[in-house]
Parts: C-alpha cells; structure tokens; sequence
C-alpha cells in the first residue's frame, strides 16, 4: 500500500493512499495537524522535493488553512531514541520550507510524540524529560475556530448536487460568508 499520511484538520480529514485524496472538498478551513515520520528515511522522503509532507501542507494552505501544528512521531524508533538532535533537524528544515510556501514559522506548535508508544500524546513523557513543548492535546486545545465573515454577502460553494426521488434536486454545499435565512 505504500506509505500512509493522515493529516488532521480541524473539523476534517485529508488521508492518502498512494496519491488518491479523500475528503478534500469537505475540509472546514480551521488548522493542519501535519503527522511527519521522524525516522531516518521517512523523513527525507516526506520532505524531498515531491514529498507527502510538502505536498500536503502545500494543498492545506491553498485550501486556506493558516493554522499548523506539526507532530514529528516515531521518535521511540531504535535508531532515534527520543533524540533531541534530531528533533532540531527536523524543526529546522519544516519551518524552513513551510516559511517558503507562506507559512509563519514562529505561530506553528512542533509536537514531539510516539503513537506507537503513547509519548506526549495526552499527558507528559518520562521518555521527554528534555522537550518542553505542549502535548498533542494541549496543541489541539490552543486551536481557535475560525471567525466566519457574517457581514459580507452570502457565499455557498457547491460540493455536489443530488437527485432524489420524491424531494427533487438537492444541492450540498457549506456557508463561507454571510447567513443563508429560511423564511
């Protein structure tokens, strides 16, 4: 199957299996949670030039997501060992690219975690005595919902239009500015 990525986002998911996005149109524009693989090849190959890290983070902000907070995971690997070195490594070359395609650096969280482990991931690691970021659920706590332009006119993309008998034509969409009133 290939790597897999999953990326949360706010109110959404984006997952990908070999190149097929899911759940893009149904991305509620709030804030990335971009899960990068620390290991040695994982990460290299999620940050190259045509990597799932870049390629994601790339199509999030296109989509007008500002928000980030980046997960370097798998660091309980054998050859890492909750290394510190290589956390800084990692930090320095996501936010050097981030800040290249538009991202502000300085307002993006680095959660150090291991899922497989459970470390950093609801409360503090023994095994992170040297990292003092936030857990993955104080990140996720320090998201804010987007504020919704109430005051502009009415914006309602379309996702889909469904035909179904006895109702008629029903087309699916999300508000994005303004308030739609039934009267």
């Amino acid at each position: 199957m290939g790597i897999v990525s999953l990326h949360l986002i706010l109110t959404g998911i984006i997952v990908e299996y070999e190149n097929q996005h899911q759940h893009v149109a149904e991305v509620k524009y709030g804030c990335l949670v971009l899960i990068i693989g620390s290991t040695t090849v994982v990460f290299e190959v999620g940050i190259s030039k045509d990597g799932q890290n870049r390629e994601h983070a790339l199509l999030v902000l296109t989509l007008g997501v500002k928000k980030m907070t980046c997960c370097c995971n798998k660091m309980d690997a054998t050859t890492l060992k909750y290394s510190k070195a290589r956390y800084d490594e990692i930090v320095k070359e996501v936010s050097s690219y981030l800040k290249k395609v538009g991202y502000i650096p300085d307002k993006i969280s680095f959660v150090l975690i291991s899922v497989f482990e459970g470390d950093n991931m609801i409360e503090r690691s023994i095994n992170l005595e040297w990292y003092g970021g936030f857990t993955l659920l104080e990140a996720l706590d320090q998201i804010n919902e987007p504020k919704r332009p109430l005051d502009k006119p009415l914006r309602l993309p379309l996702h889909d239009v469904y035909k179904i008998g006895g109702i008629g034509i029903v087309p699916v969409g999300r508000v994005e500015t303004g308030v739609l009133k039934l009267e």
